[in-house]
């Protein structure tokens, strides 16, 4: 994993041992899997406050994360998965808090939607590209500006590291 071995200069300045890279790795592939059901139940929580449910919404989140504790130590140490463990259980988590948002949208309150509302109408396009331009512009260019200053902060860190390590010198002018 090309992004693995990057984050490993950046964030360890290449001098972690083995053993604490390989869990950083196997977490990390594992969490991977569950970012599209967290992306989800987070991107849901808004739309059933807004059906009038808010107390549904914090229960939904609370279960997915009481499900994390509890499954936790079972996994980890119980089934002896070590970090996988602790990534499956939160993953596990991530799955009940979106299956819970999915049960919610079957069977909302106010908006009840019918199977010809998924379908795909020009002028509803048009006027949703219209609205949410501004706010999809907005929220990527605050992605581009966060971005650039992890990268700005992760050159000056490497920078620092390597002077600081001796392996470069520095001139004097």
């Amino acid at each position: 994993m090309p992004l693995l071995r990057l984050l490993k200069q950046i964030v360890f300045g290449g001098t972690v041992n083995a053993e604490t890279y390989h869990h950083s790795q196997e977490y990390f592939f594992y969490i991977t899997l569950g970012v599209p059901f967290y992306m989800f139940g987070q991107a849901m929580n808004p739309i059933i406050r807004a059906d009038g449910n808010p107390r549904f919404a914090m229960v939904s989140t609370l279960a997915g994360a009481a499900l994390n504790i509890i499954l936790d130590p079972i996994f980890i140490f119980g089934f002896r998965w070590g970090m996988m463990g602790a990534a499956v259980a939160t993953v596990i988590g991530q799955v009940a808090t979106a299956a819970l948002a999915v049960w919610y949208l079957l069977n909302m309150k106010i908006i009840r939607p019918e199977k010809g509302d998924y379908r795909l109408k020009g002028s509803i396009c048009g006027r949703t590209l219209t609205l949410g331009m501004t706010s999809f512009l907005s929220q990527i260019s605050l992605v581009a500006i966060f971005l650039t200053f992890l990268i700005c902060l992760a050159v000056i860190l490497y920078t620092y590291r390597t002077l600081k390590s001796g392996c470069v010198k520095q001139q004097k002018q």
